[in-house]
């Protein structure tokens, strides 16, 4: 019986010691990266890489029925906002045409430790999938 009860406080005792420390806030004060998409035009290129390279079989691994461009008409910034625009158009590249082009963007920057804070707004349309990823450097 003692040693059920000894148990038990040592059991509630690593409970509390675990919970207590999962549950500190971190305070971040030191912005590192930002865009705020100030210039109007070209997105910048110190900042932001146009992925376009098609994995090998020549789609993406959604089976995706676009094409990721670097033209200024699938992406630019204008009055602050970045535009990333999807257009039904043939667009041969890399020796495969698709009847859609659309952008993807990889920023440059990578961390270890901290808050990322988005503002988008996204369509909804059928035939939409816009999405944010937070993915590893490699």
């Amino acid at each position: 019986m003692k040693n059920s009860k000894l148990y038990k406080i040592l059991f509630s005792f690593f409970l509390f010691y675990q919970f207590g420390y999962s549950q500190v806030d971190v305070t971040y004060n030191n912005l590192v990266w930002s865009d705020e998409f100030s210039t109007n035009g070209a997105i910048d290129s110190n900042k932001w890489f146009h992925q376009t390279q098609l994995p090998s079989g020549g789609s993406w691994f959604n089976n995706e029925v676009q094409h990721y461009t670097n033209l200024l008409s699938n992406s630019f910034v204008d009055s602050g906002n970045l535009n990333i625009v999807a257009k039904k158009e043939p667009f041969t590249d890399q020796g495969v045409t698709k009847q859609y082009t659309s952008v993807r963007l990889n920023s440059k920057f990578a961390f270890l430790y901290g808050r990322v804070d988005i503002r988008a707004k996204i369509p909804t349309n059928q035939g939409t999938w816009s999405a944010l990823w937070l993915l590893g450097k490699n």
